[in-house]
């Protein structure tokens, strides 16, 4: 179908909360078992549930945690190389306004010393 597109809600493991961030193409998986869990449902029950999943779908739930952690993981590397370039452009920025500082110094120090210079022959050898 055009339009649409598959995907899924991320979704915080840890402290097992939707972040509202949509995944276009990852499919999402059930977190059902381990929200029952933390909301106190009985151990029994849960460990039934738990049971009856089949293995396919447990091994499909796997390669999709697999996969977040890949697009974590990429765009942490991401972030990463756009901070590195950043930093080494940066540094080209500040070396480039050193070597201008540097050489706006020694111009300045030229000039000065022209203009002692021109004082000193202006106030002749008898002022010396």
């Amino acid at each position: 179908m055009d339009g649409v597109v598959n995907g899924s809600m991320e979704f915080d493991t840890e402290h097992l909360t939707p972040t509202f961030k949509f995944l276009p193409g990852i499919p999402g998986s059930s977190y059902a078992v381990a929200i029952a869990q933390r909301l106190g449902l009985s151990d029994s029950v849960t460990a039934r549930a738990a049971q009856l999943i089949d293995g396919s779908e447990k091994d499909i739930t796997n390669l999709i945690t697999e996969l977040h952690q890949k697009r974590r993981g990429c765009a942490r590397n991401s972030i990463k190389h756009a901070m590195t370039a950043r930093i080494r452009s940066t540094r080209r920025g500040i070396g480039r306004k050193a070597g201008e500082s540097r050489k706006s110094e020694k111009e300045f120090r030229r000039e000065q010393l022209k203009k002692t210079e021109e004082l000193i022959e202006q106030a002749g050898p008898s002022s010396i």
